[in-house]
């Protein structure tokens, strides 16, 4: 007879190299072990007490939104005010308006209100911290 697992506990192959998972598989060294995984890198990084350097193609969008919820579920920061902690390091962060979309809904669900809201404008939805330098472009 096979043990139940759930999916909690299944470690996903992505790639050949890269493996998802949540902590209950992380914590499952014979099935690490057996799939070769080498590195659990949440587990390491708190271990040796190193740094994360996160990336996507420019550092605008995709890795900014992950920095953003980052901040805000780990540090308790309102959305603007993780915001403008990343804006005033990097500047030239702009995540999609669907990354927006994401984060304003996961603000809510943390904090139970919002700090930023989506609103129409002539270009679809955008975060009301961009509404006033929409309005000044004419296209």
């Amino acid at each position: 007879m096979s043990k139940y697992c759930s999916p909690l506990e299944k470690v996903a192959e992505i790639t050949d190299f890269l493996y998802l998972g949540g902590l209950a598989a992380a914590r499952m060294e014979d099935v690490l072990t057996k799939k070769g995984i080498t590195c659990v890198i949440n587990d390491k990084v708190q271990r040796e007490r190193g740094k994360v350097f996160v990336h996507c193609m420019a550092g605008v969008s995709r890795s900014a939104t992950l920095v953003l919820a980052y901040l805000m579920k780990y540090h308790r920061m309102k959305l603007i005010d993780a915001h403008t902690h990343v804006k005033k390091r990097r500047p030239l962060i702009r995540p999609n308006p669907g990354f927006w979309k994401h984060l304003v809904d996961y603000e809510r669900k943390l904090f139970h209100k919002n700090s930023i809201d989506m609103v129409e404008s002539k270009f679809g939805l955008i975060p009301s911290i961009y509404k006033d330098e929409m309005k000044n472009l004419m296209w």
